[in-house]
């Protein structure tokens, strides 16, 4: 399924029965076919989604409000509180049916968050994890990251922690 097209990507789900290695791809456009190309196919590419052009994970509260430094979206974006359950979207966690077993592991600041609930969306390849920020986190920008299957998700994505 094609999930995303642009002048210079393209994003593809594919089959559950994934594979993996080099994989030759050819893209066609108003009947005009390209040049095959390789492609290097997964299992698991974890990726937590972010904000256009800034490195803030795209998350929300659980009331739904979004996530992020009050800068970012002025009047519409809050940061996260010590203790509070967030939700944060992400894909690349392989072909899974419904709920992930085990689930990720997430860290926010470099401390283990809480994961209560990890598993699809209601889109195909969208991934919903429900965590707790740690208790004890300091105000700041903090550094978030999840392992899975012994993947990690790409470095330098932040969450805003304020009191």
């Amino acid at each position: 399924m094609v999930s995303y097209i642009s002048p210079t990507q393209v994003n593809i789900l594919t089959a559950p029965d994934t594979m993996s290695g080099p994989v030759s791809v050819r893209v066609t456009v108003n009947g005009v076919t390209s040049a095959a190309f390789a492609s290097q196919a997964q299992a698991v590419s974890p990726s937590l989604f972010t904000f256009s052009g800034v490195p803030d994970v795209a998350a929300t509260h659980a009331d739904g409000t979004y996530l992020g430094p009050t800068t970012l979206y002025p009047g519409a974006t809050t940061p996260a509180k010590p203790g509070e359950t967030i939700v944060l979207y992400a894909n690349g966690f392989g072909a899974q049916p419904g709920i992930l077993s085990p689930p990720p592991a997430i860290r926010i600041g470099g401390t283990a968050a809480a994961v209560q609930y990890a598993g699809l969306s209601s889109y195909p390849g969208l991934f919903q994890f429900n965590v707790v920020v740690p208790p004890n986190m300091p105000d700041g920008d903090q550094p978030i990251a999840a392992t899975y299957s012994g993947q990690f998700t790409q470095a330098g994505t932040l969450i805003p922690v304020q009191h």
